[in-house]
């Protein structure tokens, strides 16, 4: 099902979102990452997300706000859930982990992870023309899944 598809059979049992600000997109770098993020964001399990507030204003789009809505989709741009963003906040990155810890699965210890999204900004700042530097601040934002395609089979052991 396309994210468009996904977002019209929302709204027919969901008037009340028409006209409400909706992205399409998908969580990470890579197919594994992005298929493991849907599942476990449509598990309750993956529940926030951290973007870089420099690539909104580089492609002069809108920063996420509370109420707007994303299909989030697989590696391959199919809908499979749908999100409504609760709070963002703009934090640091040593600030934002504490959070983020909560509301995603992290294995890293918080060095490594600051270490990680700064490669991330980097390479978003360095794709967009913009300088980077160590202090940039990231997005926090928490969200809840308010729509699914179909329940999510976890193969066990």
């Amino acid at each position: 099902m396309t994210p468009t598809q996904l977002w019209q059979r929302y709204l027919k049992t969901h008037p009340q979102a028409k006209g409400a600000l909706v992205s399409s997109y998908y969580f990470g770098n890579t197919k594994e990452e992005a298929n493991a993020a849907v599942t476990r964001i449509c598990l309750g399990k993956k529940t926030g997300c951290v973007s870089f507030p420099q690539a909104f204003e580089a492609q002069k789009t809108p920063c996420p706000q509370a109420g707007d809505y994303a299909v989030i989709t697989d590696f391959a741009g199919n809908g499979i859930c749908i999100i409504q963003i609760l709070w963002v906040e703009e934090l640091s990155l040593p600030r934002a982990y504490s959070v983020y810890r909560r509301m995603d699965t992290v294995t890293q210890s918080q060095a490594q992870w600051v270490e990680a999204k700064q490669a991330q900004q980097k390479q978003v700042c360095k794709e967009l023309n913009l300088p980077w530097q160590e202090d940039l601040p990231v997005l926090l934002e928490s969200f809840r899944e308010v729509f699914k395609v179909k329940r999510v089979k976890v193969k066990q052991g």
